[in-house]
């Protein structure tokens, strides 16, 4: 379940559309008020287009850590066990 939305400053999107896995607290504009500590938050650019899904902690340099960047991506237990399933898929090729 979604606890709210932060927007990013302007042209902060860059870093994170590369594949960069946090956001740090500079790189926001604003958070809105529904945002939980722990919670799952959706990570806007600054036209307001939708960027990320990860978890916030308002009390960290990182304040977001990027879970997704697929909108229609829902985060609840088949989202870790996917995640977990594709890194133990990878290992297991790797040898």
């Amino acid at each position: 379940m979604i606890s709210g939305q932060v927007c990013l400053r302007r042209g902060a999107d860059t870093r994170i559309r590369g594949g960069a896995p946090w956001i740090f607290e500079n790189e926001l504009d604003w958070a809105d008020d529904t945002c939980e500590t722990g919670g799952i938050v959706d990570v806007l650019d600054s036209r307001l287009h939708f960027v990320a899904r990860g978890f916030w902690n308002p009390a960290s340099k990182i304040c977001v850590r990027v879970l997704t960047r697929d909108e229609t991506e829902g985060i609840d237990r088949d989202f870790f066990r996917r995640r977990l399933r594709r890194a133990w898929d990878y290992r297991c090729a790797l040898g």
